[in-house]
């Protein structure tokens, strides 16, 4: 997949996400939300040409992402959507957990929009 259509698809998860939500899918959605970050980490490692081909090299991304941006919730956004990947498994992740973390992943996605451009 191309980067615009990584961007895409962040875009569209994360609409699913709200869907799912909203339908008391908590599950699903947890992992819309996973895949709408995962794909922008994606998209914007192949526009700095970061490695990204698996979970350990999105999450050095993320942390390259965040020193590059001198923002660190780059990384920490990043973590909070690994939770929800985690959680698609577990289902571990408490209602509060959700309400203040759903926020969260949506703001990496958009921050890492903001970032489209080639380095």
């Amino acid at each position: 997949m191309e980067s615009r259509e990584h961007i895409d698809a962040a875009q569209e998860f994360l609409a699913e996400a709200d869907g799912k939500f909203g339908e008391g899918r908590i599950l699903l959605a947890s992992e819309m939300l996973w895949g709408a970050a995962a794909h922008m980490v994606i998209a914007i490692s192949q526009l700095r040409a970061l490695p990204y081909r698996n979970h350990n090299a999105m999450k050095n991304a993320s942390r390259i992402l965040a020193a590059e941006q001198d923002n660190p919730e780059i990384e920490e956004d990043f973590d909070v959507a690994e939770r929800f990947h985690r959680n698609f498994y577990h289902n571990e992740m408490s209602e509060s957990d959700v309400a203040v973390d759903r926020p969260r992943v949506r703001r990496l996605v958009e921050t890492l929009r903001a970032m489209q451009r080639p380095i």
